[in-house]
């Protein structure tokens, strides 16, 4: 029995796995090619880091996610941004192998689906 105790304690005290978007959704994204040549921090920009989603002014932390219909993810962020707090869900889909990114905020009210290109990741 002692065994048993000892072991669960062990599991217990193991690290969790951290929490990270597939690859296909990192990058830079512009609504424009001219957003992608203007890079991070511009307007029309989306940055999709592992953890989070960065906009022009606001970003969003990873909370959670879940495949819905591949290659489509559903994602709970943790907004901050111009002194605001929120917590958002979007859908989050890539198209044309890899070279569309479609967010769609899910509401209410649920947003339209918004299209951004892959920008140059090299």
């Amino acid at each position: 029995m002692f065994r048993t105790v000892l072991f669960i304690l062990t599991l217990s005290a193991a690290p969790a796995l951290a929490l990270s978007l597939p690859d296909t959704f990192t990058g830079g994204w512009g609504l424009t090619p001219a957003a992608c040549a203007a890079g991070p921090g511009a307007e029309g920009y989306l940055e999709v880091t592992a953890t989070e989603l960065r906009f022009y002014e606001s970003t969003g932390t990873l909370v959670a996610y879940e495949t819905v219909d591949a290659p489509g993810l559903m994602v709970d962020l943790s907004f901050s941004g111009e002194g605001e707090t929120w917590t958002e869900t979007v859908y989050l889909e890539t198209r044309d192998d890899g070279a569309t990114l479609v967010r769609i905020a899910i509401g209410p009210p649920r947003g339209i689906p918004v299209a951004y290109v892959a920008c140059d990741r090299s």
